[in-house]
């Protein structure tokens, strides 16, 4: 009876494996032809997608406004890797990997935070920290516009044009050496001044900036004040999934390219919700123009505390120049009215005196077209701001030396 039993039992075991085969072989090829699909798609995205910017990769404001990951930034007809900015990694600052951290390891002495500034001042840190007395030193802070995104070469870029027409009016070598890293905010440019520019005693110091403040707390979604990307940071330190994403966006464009997307849709939304309600778009306004105009305020007194002369430039934007030109279609409802609240605030300010409104100085008719994007100029912008900054920072260095002479008589 045992043996009827089992040969049924049997039987029925094999016919069962039988679908099962079929199914694990279905499911292989089509595990298969996904692989295929998604190699496709991986090639085809680098081969048609260029480069995605780097907000979701490399995080160069944090900490101490840095990391060790490069930020590479583009220049108008030249190769994206033309210009590095940010440090080779921890190990640059005298860290070392012990597995759970990084460590310090003492085989330098340190002597001042403002020794961290190198990766801020690229191939000019020399002439900041002392190098080189004999040259008139003046410190620039802003974000990508101070350090001449947008110029097609190295001497077409806005500072060093200048640098040229003061060398030459002065009789002395003047060098401008930028302290600026794109998508800084003042609150960033605030640290710098304090931390990394103050203790190197410049002769002047100047600041380009406010479009920043002005606009990115909307385009990425960031409380005014604080880093761009600081969204994303928090995404990643708090959500379980964020980090995986970022890491595979390291190595695929194709998820370089979904992530993105998913990360532009949130911020857009954001933005629809703030300018569909009258109360958030106010509290926009007048919180970027408050967190701005305080930043300067307190960077102006700690030069006059330092005895360091500085003038501050609020910077050209396209949507001002048209604005100015009579232009009302497409004008970005954040830049303008941010710009607006901010030039209104100044006008309060303590040091109102060293305040320079640039904001619409390319407002002549075919002067739009020297914009490259919304806030970045082309070559001949380049010099059209260097020669307008020309007169006032002439002026600053010139008082500069005469107070310099007055302190040295007495």
């Amino acid at each position: 009876m045992s043996t009827r039993t089992e040969k049924p039992v049997r039987r029925i075991a094999v016919g069962r494996m039988r679908p099962i085969v079929r199914r694990l072989l279905i499911a292989g090829w089509i595990a298969l032809w996904a692989v295929i699909c998604l190699v496709a798609l991986e090639l085809v995205s680098r081969k048609l997608f260029g480069s995605w910017h780097a907000e979701l990769l490399n995080r160069h404001m944090q900490p101490y406004l840095m990391t060790g990951g490069y930020y590479r930034i583009p220049l108008a007809g030249a190769r994206e890797d033309h210009v590095d900015v940010g440090p080779g990694g921890p190990e640059d600052y005298g860290y070392r990997d012990e597995g759970g951290t990084y460590v310090f390891g003492f085989d330098e002495p340190v002597h001042s935070i403002a020794e961290r500034a190198d990766f801020l001042l690229q191939d000019r840190a020399d002439l900041l920290n002392g190098a080189g007395s004999n040259h008139l030193r003046v410190a620039v802070l802003g974000a990508s516009v101070a350090y001449g995104v947008g110029a097609s070469r190295e001497d077409t870029r806005w500072y060093a044009i200048l640098e040229r027409l003061l060398t030459e009016e002065l009789g002395r070598e003047v060098r401008l050496i930028p302290a600026a890293m794109p998508g800084y905010v003042s609150t960033q440019e605030r640290i710098i001044l304090e931390l990394m520019v103050l203790p190197m005693r410049p002769d002047a110091v100047i600041v380009l900036d406010g479009f920043n403040d002005a606009a990115l707390p909307v385009v990425f979604g960031s409380r005014p004040g604080d880093p761009y990307d600081q969204g994303l940071l928090y995404e990643q330190f708090y959500s379980p999934v964020q980090p995986l994403a970022a890491w595979l966006a390291q190595r695929s464009k194709l998820v370089r390219l979904l992530l993105q997307r998913w990360v532009a849709e949130s911020i857009w939304k954001n933005e629809q919700r703030i300018q569909a309600a009258p109360s958030r778009f106010r509290n926009y306004v007048e919180s970027v123009a408050s967190v701005y105009t305080d930043n300067i305020e307190r960077m102006l007194r700690r030069c006059a505390q330092e005895q360091v002369p500085c003038l501050v430039f609020l910077q050209p934007s396209r949507a001002m120049t048209r604005r100015s030109q009579g232009i009302t279609k497409g004008l970005d409802p954040f830049v303008v009215t941010g710009y607006d609240a901010i030039r209104e605030r100044v006008a309060r300010m303590q040091h109102r005196e060293a305040f320079r409104d640039f904001s619409t100085i390319f407002d002549a008719p075919g002067q739009e077209r020297w914009f490259l994007d919304p806030v970045h100029f082309r070559d001949p912008g380049q010099e059209a701001l260097a020669r307008a900054m020309y007169p006032e920072v002439l002026s600053l260095l010139r008082g500069a030396a005469e107070a310099g002479s007055a302190n040295s008589g007495s």
